[in-house]
């Protein structure tokens, strides 16, 4: 086991590592997903063997499947080069963590051959492999600190920070520009022409400004002026329109605008943390359970493998929801603890939330209750515990050299 650890280029004492681990197996999970296996697609003959080695050698694809292609393997290159152990150039770490990409991308692909309803693309691997090499030359920087927050701590693991990035990303999901007349014309039809009020949908957006705002100061240290919250939604709102497959509505406008209205109006009382806790977890009982079509003789069945809505679904839909999850689950564990409450208790309340929440869908139209939310609630919550800015902050003796400290 010792020379095992001495030959892997990875500390694996290491939090990075752990989540580096698991990512891992989630993407292997997700490629091999739904685990239909068949063996006719064995290759015999020598042409058959070159198509089949190359995954298709098809460079055909879409903007949309490059740039999912491209973003999965992210966390792969970065979690890696942040959990390697062997203190070289910044490069060597890039290049370790991209060797090792080559065959897991290549081999899922080469695996999806014999996986009912998956077509293996050799695009597909080689998107992976640069988005890992991307990341791992961005992770291999070293120093990723606070932008004028809490010194000594590094950057990404700011959990504020990251779940405000988490709500950009949730409002801009699928990434793709254009400034095609046509999608910008479509993308503004809902709000102009078909304007309708969605009251979910405009009460999770006045929330997710509130928590933007609320995360924010706990980020910086120091509260978002109102004006400069304003400008930000202009901005995303107005990004919007420029984004292929997203429409702008009048739940995303008058969200925001009731957000900056509670702001003005009651400040403090919205910023409380246990009434920012109870205002989330009402709402994402609400959205657990809507349209509250609720009948004992339709029941709908429970699936006990993880993430199955999400990898059955439209791959869109899938983003959207995985970023919306991420930032609403974490924001409840963060502000629960905020509240006096042990990571302990706060990871079992929550889970044992989102898992009455999943049994009670059940007995709800319109949903598909699964272990997922439950399990995500739990990995958040340990990325939260592994994580914590404020339990590391601590005063550092500054290093003043030898001949000053005899001076001292």
């Amino acid at each position: 086991m010792q020379i095992i650890k001495r030959i892997l280029p990875f500390d694996c004492s290491k939090k990075e590592f752990l989540f580096f681990v698991l990512y891992t197996l989630f993407i292997i999970y997700g490629s091999l997903f739904p685990f239909e296996f068949k063996l006719s697609n064995i290759p015999i003959e020598v042409h058959n063997l070159k198509s089949f080695l190359l995954c298709n050698y098809c460079f055909k694809t879409s903007i949309g499947d490059i740039v999912t292609n491209l973003f999965l393997f992210v966390p792969f290159g970065f979690l890696g080069v942040r959990s390697m152990r062997s203190p070289f150039k910044p490069l060597y770490y890039t290049f370790v963590i991209t060797l090792i990409c080559i065959p897991i991308a290549h081999g899922v692909q080469l695996a999806q051959f014999f996986v009912k309803g998956r077509v293996p693309s050799l695009m597909d691997s080689i998107c992976n492999i640069i988005g890992c090499f991307l990341a791992g030359l961005f992770g291999s920087i070293s120093k990723f600190r606070f932008i004028f927050g809490k010194r000594g701590q590094e950057l990404w693991k700011s959990l504020p920070l990251l779940i405000m990035i988490c709500w950009i990303l949730y409002n801009l999901v699928p990434f793709i520009p254009t400034l095609d007349f046509g999608e910008i014309k479509n993308s503004l039809k809902p709000l102009l022409l078909h304007p309708q009020f969605d009251f979910l949908n405009t009460i999770k957006n006045t929330i997710g400004w509130l928590i933007f705002y609320y995360m924010y100061k706990q980020y910086k240290d120091k509260n978002l002026e109102l004006k400069n919250l304003s400008i930000i939604i202009i901005i995303i709102l107005i990004s919007k329109i420029f984004i292929e497959r997203t429409v702008l509505r009048v739940a995303d406008v008058l969200g925001g605008f009731l957000s900056l209205l509670l702001l003005k109006i009651l400040k403090e009382k919205v910023q409380n943390p246990r009434i920012l806790f109870s205002i989330i977890l009402f709402y994402l009982t609400i959205e657990g359970l809507w349209p509250f079509d609720f009948s004992l003789a339709q029941r709908t069945n429970f699936n006990i493998i993880p993430f199955y809505g999400y990898l059955t679904g439209s791959l869109f839909v899938t983003a959207h929801m995985m970023f919306q999850k991420a930032f609403f689950y974490a924001s409840l564990i963060w502000i629960l603890e905020q509240c006096n409450v042990r990571w302990s208790r706060a990871t079992i309340f929550c889970v044992l939330w989102a898992a009455t929440i999943e049994i009670a869908q059940i007995w709800f139209a319109s949903h598909t209750p699964e272990t997922t939310d439950p399990l995500l609630m739990f990995l958040i919550a340990l990325w939260i515990k592994k994580n914590r800015p404020y339990d590391k902050i601590k005063n550092k003796t500054k290093y003043l050299g030898p001949d000053r400290r005899k001076k001292h």
